[in-house]
């Protein structure tokens, strides 16, 4: 079958809006109707399936390019494959010493769960030694990725997300990193930090916007969004955003007066806004856009749209931040 009758017969076979999905109460119900009253879940669960596609393509496009580029550096260290080429690294790598073993086996003591180090150091220098292979082969490739001036262009699904909230950074830089995030998580909290880092890096190309997406199971995660706005609308919005973020584990009753005072509120004003419906409303907007944008948990972030979930260390951060920048620069 050509592509061009395989596209007619998917389209054809493809329901449209006006297909009858059910019967009710003596009428029928149609499609546009079903997807209307799916709203936003329906929209979460395409996004969702959009970003899992493009993720299994991308890994796949990562292995293929990393198997080429160390099948290409075998035969030019004249080695038959690649498989060969990884055979020799674990030549170059000396396994751990004791000192590295015993180093480890202190450090982690709540995974030992009372096992003697004598009973767990040949695991732990084998686990040790894996990472060191893995450090190197990872370095390898990306030397090999540079020299070889690997191109991707498979590109991530775009999400759009409102940056509706206070900015923190120029309002028209080129990349916009949309966060949201829950005050007592304490991944968003570290995540809050990865994110600020990053921006540092970037004053002038980078802008900010957190979102509340309060998980339920987190009972301060409302008041602490509340007081964090409460203290916007006195010009004091980001101070108090870094300063619940660092006391996501102390977060309470007394926490939010704490942090008003410290950072000179209007008490009175303070708390009069703690008591507006209207502020609940805007978090539970934003949470609606979360849910609609395909987040589960938090931290959520949108870099131009591209969602990277989970409190990920700055450096991945900056890749992504990094590659935007280039992207963006590249069509001037």
């Amino acid at each position: 079958m050509s592509t061009a009758l395989f596209l007619l017969v998917a389209l054809l076979a493809a329901p449209g809006p006006n297909t009858t999905v059910g019967e009710v109460a003596g009428r029928t119900v149609k499609l546009s109707e079903l997807d209307k009253a799916a709203g936003p879940r329906l929209k979460a669960a395409q996004s969702a399936y959009e970003q899992q596609v493009y993720e299994a393509r991308k890994a796949a496009l990562d292995e293929l390019i990393d198997n080429a580029l160390l099948d290409a550096e075998a035969k030019r260290r004249k080695l038959p494959n690649a498989a060969a080429l990884l055979s020799a690294l674990t030549r170059e790598v000396s396994p751990p010493g004791e000192g590295d073993v015993r180093a480890f086996y202190q450090a982690n003591q709540d995974r030992m769960q009372g096992a003697a180090f004598e009973e767990v150091a040949p695991r732990i220098q084998e686990h040790l030694y894996q990472q060191m292979m893995e450090s190197r082969r990872g370095t390898l490739i990306a030397s090999l990725r540079q020299a070889g001036k690997v191109r991707v262009t498979l590109s991530p699904p775009r999400i759009t997300v409102e940056a509706k909230g206070v900015v923190r950074g120029p309002a028209k830089a080129p990349v916009t990193v949309v966060m949201f995030g829950d005050f007592q998580c304490p991944y968003c909290a570290r995540g809050a930090d990865s994110v600020e880092e990053v921006r540092k890096r970037h004053p002038n190309d980078l802008r900010l916007v957190h979102r509340d997406y309060p998980l339920p199971f987190h009972q301060e995660a409302v008041p602490a969004a509340i007081a964090a706005r409460c203290a916007g609308r006195q010009g004091k919005y980001w101070e108090a955003h870094d300063a619940l973020y660092k006391l996501y584990d102390q977060l309470g009753d007394q926490t939010y007066p704490a942090v008003a005072r410290q950072l000179g509120l209007n008490l009175q004003a303070f708390d009069s806004c703690r008591r507006d419906p209207a502020i609940r409303a805007e978090i539970d907007a934003d949470a609606k856009a979360g849910a609609a944008a395909g987040v589960e948990g938090t931290p959520a972030f949108f870099i131009n749209g591209i969602r990277i979930s989970g409190a990920l260390p700055a450096d991945d951060l900056d890749a992504v931040v990094t590659e935007e920048l280039a992207r963006t620069r590249g069509k001037n």
